[in-house]
């Protein structure tokens, strides 16, 4: 997020310079958003591809 000229990042430094506060917030809602929308997906890749199987006993 530093030293960028556009995207969530720079709206969000760039409204707390400005004291924009609710663009600040919807900007880290937004990466918030992402965020959990992107773990939900490796979740679900991981439980597709990852199925463990049974423990081994001797």
């Amino acid at each position: 997020m530093v030293g960028v000229t556009a995207g969530l990042g720079y709206l969000i430094i760039n409204s707390q310079y400005s004291f924009l506060t609710p663009q600040m917030y919807f900007g880290i809602i937004g990466i918030t958003v992402i965020g959990l929308a992107f773990n939900a997906v490796l979740e679900a890749l991981e439980r597709r591809f990852m199925r463990r199987k049974a423990p081994v006993t001797t």
